[in-house]
């Protein structure tokens, strides 16, 4: 087809079919430590624990730099570290959209102590 004149039959959706839309935001994350605020380029059907790995890939932080080099200096495993959103720890297996977390949105990683 020529232009943007292409229709959604033209990708073969049926009558009736539901079309879940997702959104592109930036978010930013603040990472207690060093005292960083960096920003994320995420979907809102991200879930928290894919936002965790691109907190880990994301530029000027390689791989595992961030919850690496708190486990390195404070000892606190990844599993131990959390983030939070509004006051609100946020799971792993939640979706942004389900928190409603939208563009230009302040994530906080944190850190979570056991009392062993």
């Amino acid at each position: 087809m020529e232009g943007n004149y292409t229709t959604l039959a033209d990708y073969n959706i049926q009558h009736q079919s539901t079309l879940d839309l997702m959104e592109n935001v930036q978010i930013h994350v603040k990472e207690p430590l060093q005292g960083l605020t960096f920003t994320v380029d995420v979907d809102s059907s991200d879930t928290i624990d894919n936002i965790k790995d691109k907190i880990e890939n994301n530029d000027g932080f390689p791989k595992g730099r961030i919850k690496v080099k708190i486990y390195e200096m404070e000892g606190i495993r990844p599993i131990h570290q959390r983030i939070i959103f509004a006051g609100r720890q946020l799971e792993d297996s939640r979706t942004l959209a389900h928190y409603n977390i939208e563009d230009e949105s302040t994530l906080h990683l944190v850190l979570r102590l056991c009392g062993c």
